[in-house]
């Protein structure tokens, strides 16, 4: 014999829930977020677009330039080449140039690869070869990649004219 529980749970042909009173289908999550994948895609785009091309976000990804540069000129003074403090900034400097760099090409939705060729590429492209060369173990010990990460701060004068 079943019981009320296992009525309720009983899906229709048409979606709608036996034991529902109003017969109405209920959607799930997804269904009243996005009508489709493509849909939840361009929603999310959508949402990485108003992000990283808000002020807030230029101002935040500004800071992180000013405090990356700091910390590569505190860095040549010899007392502070292994401050632990410093190599923690660095690699949480770092963490928010990657996450730029993923919101963007994000934010392009069904069409990643205009991060690398459309309007931006340019400096997406030297941000982008700036985070990878920056990442522990892609270029070899020997190499300082300090010097790119200073080059960063031409992008300052970029990202300015667009804030304002």
């Amino acid at each position: 014999m079943e019981t009320q529980d296992d009525t309720i749970a009983k899906v229709t042909t048409d979606g709608a829930l036996l034991g529902n009173p109003s017969g109405k289908k209920k959607a799930s999550f997804f269904r009243r977020c996005c009508q489709s994948l493509d849909d939840c895609i361009d929603d999310i785009a959508a949402r990485c677009r108003l992000l990283t091309s808000g002020g807030p976000f230029q101002w935040l990804i500004i800071g992180a330039i000013f405090v990356a540069g700091a910390n590569v000129g505190i860095s040549t003074y010899p007392p502070m080449e292994d401050s632990v403090v410093l190599a923690w900034v660095d690699q949480i400097v770092l963490m928010l140039f990657i996450l730029e760099c993923i919101l963007k090409i994000v934010a392009c939705g069904r069409e990643p690869w205009l991060y690398w060729v459309g309007p931006e590429w340019g400096w997406n492209n030297f941000d982008f070869w700036i985070v990878v060369a920056s990442l522990p173990g892609v270029v070899p010990g020997d190499i300082d990649v300090r010097f790119l990460r200073l080059l960063r701060l031409m992008r300052v004068t970029k990202l300015l004219g667009k804030v304002r």
